[in-house]
């Protein structure tokens, strides 16, 4: 059996860090198969990375669980690429990425995995996200049959309707598997992207390669809905940084890249906030 090695980025996140570590030994406690728990911790200076350090000590008997520090901020892609560095590259592993602003299903990653097991071409499984706080509001439903570039969202999408797996065009990167051998094909993520478009990056070089993406309905994480999106809005640099990433993404792949795969552009970010929290939802009240 494979190991699965949870890989999860932070940075200042001592806001949202407890409640994924309290999903986490929930899942971990029903879980059966062997796991290793891996932080990266880039220069955070909230006490996150010491509330860690703790929880690694303390985490749940037979399971491995490290944090490892970096000095600074040193991106995603990075960070991401360090810890692939990190696990040993001479056998077969599943590589889980979760997002810090996410509290993970009871057995989310169980029915991922029978996917893999099941289909030899399958380099990448993405679930079904859900509200951070309204876990009956769908955030990504997987793709649009209709418009496969675009996601499916709405409060109790999945009522009647058919839970089977199916191969997607593309993925999101919240609560992702990996299978190891993809690494070893088209290489590791793209470091001259920071962030943004990354992952747009990574499954066009794995489409390319003839590795599939699926989509599983089973599985769910929750997560903080288009927060990331409004945030980055707000600063500037970090808006810059994406521009750049962007700009990027164009010249290394085509002008029309951001066709293929954008997935925001029929979608009004405020809007959906609203149907989630209500008119008059404050967005530092819901999130703080």
């Amino acid at each position: 059996m494979r190991t699965v090695y949870l890989v999860i980025l932070n940075c200042n996140n001592m806001n949202v860090l407890p409640a994924l570590c309290e999903s986490l030994d929930v899942f971990l406690k029903n879980n059966t198969y062997p796991i290793e728990v891996r932080f990266i911790d880039q220069g955070s200076t909230d006490g996150s990375y010491e509330y860690l350090e703790n929880y690694c000590e303390h985490c749940i008997d037979c399971i491995n669980a490290n944090v490892k520090r970096l000095k600074i901020n040193i991106g995603p892609t990075k960070a991401w690429n360090l810890a692939i560095k990190d696990i040993c590259s001479n056998y077969k592993y599943y590589l889980c990425l979760i997002n810090s602003d996410m509290k993970v299903g009871v057995d989310f990653l169980a029915p991922m995995i029978d996917i893999m097991e099941k289909v030899p071409d399958c380099g990448m499984v993405s679930n079904t996200l859900r509200d951070y706080e309204n876990i009956d509001f769908v955030q990504n439903a997987g793709p649009n049959l209709d418009d496969p570039w675009h996601y499916k969202m709405g409060w109790h999408y999945y009522r009647g309707k058919d839970m089977r797996p199916h191969v997607a065009e593309w993925g999101h990167m919240g609560c992702t598997l990996f299978k190891s051998e993809v690494f070893w094909d088209i290489g590791k993520f793209d470091e001259n992207f920071f962030i943004y478009s990354c992952d747009f990056d990574f499954q066009i070089r794995m489409k390319l390669a003839g590795w599939k993406i699926w989509f599983c309905p089973k599985s769910y994480a929750q997560h903080k809905t288009f927060i990331t999106c409004n945030e980055l809005k707000k600063n500037s640099i970090i808006a810059e940084i994406c521009k750049k990433d962007g700009d990027y993404l164009h010249w290394k792949w085509g002008r029309n890249v951001l066709d293929w795969f954008n997935k925001n552009t029929s979608m009004d970010i405020n809007r959906n906030l609203k149907d989630i929290h209500g008119e008059d939802y404050n967005l530092n009240e819901i999130y703080s």
